[in-house]
């Protein structure tokens, strides 16, 4: 703020003393920028406190459902580990004392809590290795692309993440269009601030094509990202000359279908995980008493 205090004291405007700050990126710098020239500075930064709110929303309702299973997927590994570690190797030697022959899934719990801190290592090296890979190849081609592939087939995670991003893209073009930048500079601006592979490569090839003379559903028709529905929507938008609101209505159904999936996988994967839990633990337990009930058996015949 002192940057960009002292740079309009100095009589440059507000989107120079955004830029000489080095805080923000040229999304915003932009969109500032063409707020004061257009001289709807006050429209633009109204469009900007509903742009953030809702992005800031969309990040709350993600970690929200996120954050239940993170917690009980480290309380079910901890869990694991304790009982493999612990109370199945006071499970075994009782049983060396029996001398009798143990059950199948019982000889194979057995096996896995007796190597289990060597496959615990593995799992951790593996994690581990899995994140740097990730941390050190994010920005490349080839990693993007496959990553992002991969995400979109997995079913229900791949359409939250498709809903996630095209609501970020209507949303940045509705702000953009909103003050009046041109649309190739839109898409240019949308597509260093949407930073999804797929994305990013429609983006590339539809201001290709509007620069021949297309239209951007013509370009937009050509990639499997974009449902049927914001095609047609974005059609009428440019028919009727009011593509920037149809963006804005896109963006605001996205926000909404994004809350309601997100609602209910958040209501679905609570049970679902406690299931899981009980059957990992319950898998364990039935391993261990199984011996004692054969015993049991013998004994009263």
């Amino acid at each position: 703020l002192n940057v960009i205090y002292e740079t309009v004291i100095k009589g440059k405007s507000l989107s120079q003393g955004l830029a000489a700050s080095n805080k923000f990126s040229e999304y915003e710098f932009y969109c500032i920028q063409v707020g004061e020239e257009s001289n709807r500075l006050v429209e633009v930064l109204d469009e900007l406190i509903i742009y953030y709110a809702d992005q800031s929303a969309m990040k709350k309702q993600i970690t929200s459902v996120m954050s239940y299973p993170l917690f009980v997927l480290v309380i079910t590994i901890g869990l694991v580990y304790f009982m493999m570690t612990s109370v199945v190797p006071m499970f075994a030697d009782v049983f060396k004392q029996f001398g009798s022959e143990l059950p199948s899934l019982t000889l194979k719990v057995i096996y896995l809590s007796e190597n289990f801190p060597k496959f615990f290592i593995i799992f951790i090296s593996v994690g581990g290795g899995l994140f740097f890979l990730c941390r050190s190849q994010r920005e490349q081609i080839w990693f993007r692309k496959y990553t992002s592939m991969l995400i979109l087939k997995v079913p229900t995670v791949g359409n939250i993440v498709k809903i996630i991003y095209l609501g970020r893209m209507t949303q940045s073009l509705h702000l953009l269009l909103s003050a009046k930048t041109p649309l190739i500079k839109s898409l240019e601006l949308t597509h260093k601030l949407v930073k999804f592979y797929p994305i990013q490569l429609a983006i590339n090839q539809i201001q290709i094509d509007i620069k021949k003379g297309k239209t951007m559903y013509e370009g937009m028709s050509n990639f499997e990202i974009f449902p049927k529905r914001m095609l047609s929507l974005i059609k009428v938008g440019e028919q009727v000359n009011q593509l920037e609101t149809m963006m804005g209505k896109l963006s605001n159904q996205y926000s909404t279908e994004l809350k309601y999936q997100t609602t209910i996988i958040g209501k679905i994967m609570e049970p679902l995980i406690l299931l899981i839990i009980g059957g990992i633990v319950g898998v364990i337990l039935v391993a261990m008493y199984m011996p004692m009930f054969n015993l049991s058996n013998i004994m009263t015949q």
